[in-house]
């Protein structure tokens, strides 16, 4: 939940009314070192390719899995993924934007239907924004893991909608998955 406040009222706090937030920022301190990478976030992760650790930090994720929500489970999503040389994300939509930005490596985000795919080579710091109901997916490019860093907006956005073409793969390498 994302709590604003008129800035008049802020203007007009105490010092001693700031300090009583203390405790709420001390609560939401996440450490790398405590979060462990979750492989199974997504049901298209386990598909041969898709391979990749999520590290849910803020917001509630856009995951089925309850072990994918972010350390600080209030505002919007912002999580990054470790993913291993030449692996990534296929196809899939959300009903907000998403924006990838890369920690480390060299990542290719694609967009569009399969096979006309129109494609962006993102290094270190770049960044691009896909609009919600836009199919996208991302690769990394490089020849080590790397992170990516992914911006997803609206709160407690519900779980990746996938391509046709990711759903068919899902029905024959795990019949049983959920594909949400």
């Amino acid at each position: 939940m994302t709590v604003e406040m008129d800035a008049e009222r802020i203007r007009r706090m105490a010092p001693a009314e700031r300090d009583g937030y203390a405790q709420v920022i001390a609560d939401q301190v996440v450490r790398f070192r405590e979060v462990q990478p979750n492989w199974e976030a997504f049901a298209e992760a386990r598909l041969p390719g898709n391979e990749r650790g999520f590290y849910g930090y803020v917001g509630t994720g856009a995951s089925t899995d309850p072990r994918a929500r972010g350390a600080i489970p209030q505002g919007d999503n912002f999580s990054f993924s470790i993913v291993l040389a030449g692996r990534g994300a296929r196809l899939h939509a959300h009903t907000t934007e998403e924006v990838f930005i890369p920690l480390t490596g060299e990542w290719i985000v694609y967009w569009g239907e399969p096979h006309a795919e129109e494609q962006v080579l993102l290094e270190r710091w770049d960044a691009v924004s896909v609009p919600a109901p836009v199919m996208r997916g991302f690769r990394n490019a490089g020849t080590e893991d790397a992170y990516l860093l992914a911006l997803l907006g609206g709160g407690a956005p519900p779980p990746p909608i996938y391509h046709e073409s990711v759903i068919e793969r899902l029905e024959r390498w795990h019949p049983n998955i959920d594909q949400r």
